[in-house]
């Protein structure tokens, strides 16, 4: 099964902003999956201007993963996701507003 995840990658199902409007303190969802585990989930929030904020989700229900923003997001945020499974495969997303 190692052998088999080696080759596979994760992948990023979807992001749910439908709790973020751009303020600091909401939450950002990711629905990441991988063969056998999805090791981490690494999330990066960007405008015009270059990177507002990153950092890691923390697993949450099933399949999805949460993060809480630290920055405020104004105009045309973009969000960008990777997923990482054990062996380093790597999974991106992206969302633009």
């Amino acid at each position: 099964m190692a052998v088999a995840d080696w080759f596979k990658a994760p992948t990023v199902h979807e992001i749910d902003i439908s709790g973020w409007s751009g303020e600091i303190g909401q939450t950002i969802q990711v629905n990441a999956q991988d063969d056998t585990y999805v090791a981490k989930v690494h999330v990066v929030v960007r405008d015009e201007n270059g990177i507002l904020e990153e950092g890691e989700a923390v697993p949450g229900d099933g399949l999805w993963w949460n993060y809480t923003t630290t920055a405020t997001a104004q105009d045309g945020p973009r969000v960008i996701v990777t997923a990482r499974d054990l062996p380093g495969n790597l999974a991106e997303f992206n969302w633009e507003d």
